[in-house]
């Protein structure tokens, strides 16, 4: 966020995981001194190396994101338009993760229906399985994206690719210490971030997600782009 600054110690080293979070785990501490993971008692990230927009910009450049002969207003977040209507339907992006050994939704498909049925209008919706896509394609699937909904894991980094003004909902799983590394990575790309619980599961399985408060956090979600856009009434 703005007047935020993360600033690893050690600038020769790139960290491609893990946002400005303690290891607070004793037991992890051999660990953690030499994985990608942390830098003993500081988690880093090149992500926030660079400020996010200059970040963002670099990317978008080399990928051809922008078309550059548009103003920046035009490539920037997203606005309502002279009569106060959004110019196009609010993006929304669910991160699907049955590609993966854990964390993937064992209700995925109730979840998508919910969402299709219970957000606001105007909206788009997509899924995202980041295995069936290169690099370059998961990046601009998130810089289509206004809203991102997602299970806890490292596509959420992707979120700084987003444009600012969007949002991140993160879908956790029950501990005792909620995890929370993305949300600094979303803050700090000037998205608005919301975090919802899963019934069942845990970092090292699948989980079961909370339908109706998932789709209540998306609606927020909705709500603060529409909002920031300058957006004052939607029809559901």
């Amino acid at each position: 966020s703005p007047g935020l600054e993360f600033k690893p110690h050690f600038a020769d080293r790139v960290y491609f995981a893990g946002e400005a979070a303690l290891c607070t785990k004793t037991r992890h501490a051999p660990e953690c001194k030499s994985s990608w993971y942390s830098l003993q008692s500081e988690v880093c990230s090149w992500q926030l190396a660079l400020p996010r927009q200059i970040q963002r910009e670099v990317m978008a450049c080399a990928l051809g994101l922008h078309d550059y002969s548009r103003s920046k207003s035009e490539r920037g977040p997203l606005r309502v338009d002279q009569t106060g209507s959004l110019p196009r339907a609010i993006r929304v992006l669910v991160v699907d993760r049955r590609d993966a050994k854990s964390r993937f939704l064992k209700n995925h498909p109730e979840l998508m229906r919910a969402l299709h049925t219970g957000l606001p209008k105007p909206f788009e919706i997509k899924e995202f399985v980041g295995s069936t896509m290169p690099f370059a394609a998961q990046v601009k699937a998130f810089a289509w994206a206004d809203v991102v909904i997602a299970p806890h894991g490292a596509a959420l980094g992707l979120c700084v690719y987003m444009r600012p003004g969007g949002a991140v909902v993160e879908i956790g799983y029950p501990k005792r210490e909620l995890p929370l590394i993305f949300m600094a990575t979303a803050l700090s790309a000037q998205l608005e971030y919301f975090m919802t619980i899963s019934k069942l599961g845990g970092h090292e399985s699948g989980m079961v997600a909370d339908v109706d408060d998932t789709v209540r956090m998306a609606k927020e979600a909705w709500t603060a782009v529409a909002k920031r856009a300058g957006f004052k009434k939607s029809s559901s």
